[in-house]
């Protein structure tokens, strides 16, 4: 009888990773098969380019870009400039002096659906 993932381990060959209860495999790991393909550079490459543990520590992919938002009523114009600030550029919105009338618009005609400040 199966009632948890921990019953169903014994089935599987050892060399199968159950995804993801167990973490990806470490560079110990995965040397030797790089080196019996002749890839050891790539290995050390994306082992310094990708390794879990260093992700808060390397700079933004656009960090040190400026983007100018100046796009009125399409919500496009706004989720591109989401996308570009989380990728690390500074965003800068330019708006009317009433702020862009999207801000207004609300699903149902509901006034608690609108973010104060967003």
């Amino acid at each position: 009888e199966i009632n948890s993932r921990a019953d169903t381990i014994g089935m599987m060959d050892l060399d199968v990773r159950p995804y993801p209860v167990t973490p990806p495999p470490s560079y110990e790991e995965v040397k030797p098969t790089y080196e019996k393909r002749k890839a050891l550079e790539f290995c050390d490459w994306a082992e310094e380019s990708f390794r879990f543990e260093f992700r808060y520590g390397k700079d933004e992919a656009l960090a040190g870009l400026r983007v100018l938002d100046i796009g009125l009523w399409r919500l496009g114009h706004k989720f591109c400039a989401s996308l570009f600030g989380e990728a690390g550029a500074e965003v800068v919105t330019i708006e009317p002096p009433g702020g862009d009338p999207l801000r207004q618009l609300t699903p149902f005609g509901r006034e608690e659906y609108l973010l104060e400040n967003q």
